[in-house]
């Protein structure tokens, strides 16, 4: 999409990255630069602008040849496809570290800043287990459950190596872009949070996740359609052992990671304050929404479907509007998947329109 024809957030004219929200929609916005914070249910929100770019034809960063803009660091030119000639990027979803001068080299001059942030504790679990800190421990101690293990680390974290520790320590801090030299000062991190705050939109919250979702409708006007899911990496977490951190261990935790504690209670807290503000309707949105995501769940996980999709009725909150059975496929593919089929299509674009 060329950057002339981009659709504005709202009537008035939005300076690139404000988060001053004048609530009377224009059209739906179109270009946005969406933080995936690592393990905070960030692929699901990516699965969502991805389908929207391609429900509406805009241009997403892509990267090459895996999952990263920039692997820990900012965009990367290297990392990236370059956008058909004379256009622009509409949509930016994949993992990067925030850089607010990098970002605006690369992204429209009105584009919306989205991100998410997760509470401390069910992060570190996840991304323990995920990225494989478990297995590096075992290594060391033995094959002992998950728990005692966690309990273990967080009585002594030196026991693995910085680069072991890279997804579990200050992560969301780090995938914010606050500079590591800065992690050591509260006052430093509260004074880069409130230029992050000014920066970004919406910050959601992962565990209010259908909430966050229907307040990022709102906020860019897009329909009901466009913020369906079903949630992704199911299956990474059924297998996740049980652990809970409590007691000692959150105290443990709490010293170990509080800028991330931080951070999170920052946004959280600015987050209920932005759902208060939106009215009494608003539950009652969030409710159609996770009735509607019912719906859409139990039709496409069916295998063998012999209908064309699922039709959902007009509510209050929606048009009647119909899912198809490739937007279902589409909906459930896993990320590394679709991200390769993405890839080759749009490479198919650039050589069409660049020749």
């Amino acid at each position: 999409m060329n950057e002339e024809t981009s659709s504005l957030i709202y009537s008035d004219t939005v300076a690139f990255g404000e988060s001053t929200i004048n609530r009377q929609c224009a059209k739906k916005t179109t270009n946005v630069a969406f933080l995936k914070v690592h393990k905070a249910g960030s692929t699901t929100v990516m699965n969502i602008f991805l389908r929207f770019a391609e429900s509406n034809s805009l241009n997403v960063m892509l990267p090459v040849p895996d999952n990263y803009l920039g692997f820990d660091q900012t965009i990367n030119l290297n990392n990236i496809l370059p956008p058909p000639k004379h256009q622009t990027y509409n949509i930016l979803c994949h993992h990067v570290i925030y850089n607010r001068s990098v970002f605006r080299q690369y992204m429209p001059r009105d584009t919306v800043f989205i991100a998410i942030v997760r509470d401390p504790v069910t992060q570190i679990i996840s991304a323990a287990q995920f990225f494989d800190l478990f297995i590096d421990l075992r290594k060391k101690l033995g094959k002992i459950p998950g728990q005692q293990l966690m309990t273990t680390f967080l009585q002594n974290p030196d026991i693995c190596t910085k680069a072991e520790q890279k997804f579990v320590k200050t992560r969301m801090c780090l995938d914010f872009g606050i500079p590591r030299e800065d992690l050591n000062s509260k006052d430093k991190i509260m004074s880069h949070l409130d230029v992050l705050n000014d920066d970004f939109s919406l910050v959601m919250v992962m565990e209010m996740f259908d909430e966050s979702l229907v307040l990022l409708k709102r906020y860019l006007c897009w329909d009901m359609k466009d913020i369906v899911y079903v949630p992704l990496n199911i299956l990474s977490r059924q297998r996740d052992e049980k652990v809970v951190i409590e007691g000692q261990d959150l105290d443990n935790l709490k010293k170990y990671n509080w800028p991330d504690f931080i951070l999170y209670e920052y946004f959280k807290s600015n987050f209920e304050r932005r759902i208060s503000e939106e009215g009494n309707d608003f539950n009652d949105e969030v409710k159609t929404y996770k009735q509607i995501l019912s719906q859409v769940g139990r039709y496409c996980k069916i295998k063998g479907k012999t209908m064309e999709g699922i039709q959902i009725d007009k509510t209050r909150w929606n048009s009647d509007f119909f899912i198809s059975n490739r937007e279902c496929a589409f909906i459930t593919k896993h990320e590394l998947i679709l991200l390769d089929q993405l890839r080759w299509k749009y490479k198919q674009k650039l050589r069409q329109m660049n020749s």
